[in-house]
């Protein structure tokens, strides 16, 4: 019973953190569209550049290694939940 239920646990956080990269994954395609809409129109410091080079890059970035990290951390937590 401990192990199923570990298991489950374990499983629907991996599932949780899966479904925020997605969801920040997402965001990516709203900064492409935010840029569209700010082209053409004249703003100071080119924020279209910013939103692209700055919040995209990051956001990629962070959900790249939170997706990473949970599959990583799933196989090793379930290799010492079928050892005990």
């Amino acid at each position: 019973k401990f192990r199923e239920s570990t298991s489950n646990t374990l499983d629907y956080v991996v599932n949780q953190a899966q479904l925020v990269a997605e969801n920040l994954r997402n965001v990516t395609s709203y900064f492409d569209s935010a840029k569209q809409l700010v082209n053409g129109i004249p703003l100071p410091l080119d924020l279209g550049s910013n939103i692209d080079d700055a919040a995209k890059v990051r956001v990629i970035t962070a959900t790249d290694s939170l997706s990473k990290k949970a599959k990583e951390n799933s196989r090793m937590i379930h290799k010492v939940i079928d050892g005990v």
